[in-house]
């Protein structure tokens, strides 16, 4: 028994550092949150607060893939299913201000957004 556990340490341990390597690399920069601060043609910068509170702006590529929607509480909803609604919206109909929540993938050092959701108009705050 204690062979075989000793197998098993020498065969594990030493690919725990490549498997804690992919798993933050997966999990790390997923969805970003934040006010928009600028609008491009192809970006959005975000202002989001990260770890420990600090502010970090985000620079995120918008491509012709993108999921643009605005989501906006339903005031006729008759449960959970139907609480939001989404309408699809085009990138120059997100402004300063706005709160939006972005899913991204990496693409080399770039963020490119995967979707972007606008879920507070800057006008309402």
């Amino acid at each position: 028994m204690k062979v075989k556990a000793a197998l098993i340490l020498v065969l594990v341990i030493p690919f725990m550092p490549l498997a804690a390597c992919r798993l933050s690399s997966f999990a790390f920069d997923i969805r970003h949150s934040g006010a928009v601060l600028e609008v491009g043609p192809d970006r959005l910068v975000v202002d989001e607060l990260g770890l420990a509170g600090r502010e970090q702006k985000l620079d995120i590529t918008v491509t012709s893939t993108t999921r643009l929607v605005d989501s906006q509480r339903n005031p006729n909803a008759s449960g959970t299913q139907d609480l939001f609604t989404e309408k699809t919206i085009a990138l120059s109909d997100i402004k300063m201000g706005d709160f939006v929540v972005v899913e991204v993938s990496r693409e080399g050092k770039r963020l490119v957004a995967e979707s972007v959701m606008v879920t507070l108009r800057g006008s309402q705050k």
